[in-house]
Parts: C-alpha cells; structure tokens; sequence
C-alpha cells in the first residue's frame, strides 16, 4: 500500500469510502480538501461569504446571500428579488 495521497486527504478519503452518501455533495469537508489541489481561480465556496455577500453564480446570475437552511442558503437575486436555495459548497464569484 502506497501513500499516494497526502494525510489529511488520505483520512477525509477513507472516512467517505466507509459510508458514501448517494449525492457526490454530502461531503462537504472532502470536497473542500479536493478543491485545495484545483488549480488556483477566483471563486471561494458560498458558505465561505459572510451573511450580506453578493455573489455570481457560474450562470452569470447575481444573488445576496441570506441565512443558512441545513446545508443550502436562502439567497435573493439581485435583479428579480426572488428567493433561492443555493448550496453551501457551490463555487462563487464575490463581487464588491
């Protein structure tokens, strides 16, 4: 057995295989450790932002981001003032 992996991914890695969710983003933690080895870009994880943060979604649309739900965040479109759902791990663009 190689150690391929370095060790804090190696945990989070063998912590997942023991009991994998059915949807890729129930990990939040390994999905955040994967990302560190991403090539470097300009978005940060939604639940990074403080409460009042705009951000841009990859779609181009803008939202304000509200209080958490469980994983997800209740955000507002900018322009229609409409409520989503976002989750929490999505990559975003913070704008000013």
């Amino acid at each position: 057995q190689q150690n391929i992996f370095p060790e804090k991914l190696s945990q989070l890695l063998s912590a997942h295989m023991k009991n994998p969710a059915a949807s890729s983003a129930r990990d939040a933690k390994l999905i955040k450790e994967l990302k560190k080895y991403d090539a470097p870009s300009n978005t940060v994880h939604l639940s990074d932002l403080p409460e009042g943060a705009k951000f841009k979604l990859h779609n181009e649309r803008i939202f304000i981001k509200g209080t958490k739900r469980r994983t997800r965040y209740l955000c507002k479109e900018f322009n229609s003032k409409r409520e989503f759902l976002v989750h929490g791990i999505a990559d975003v663009v913070l704008l000013d």
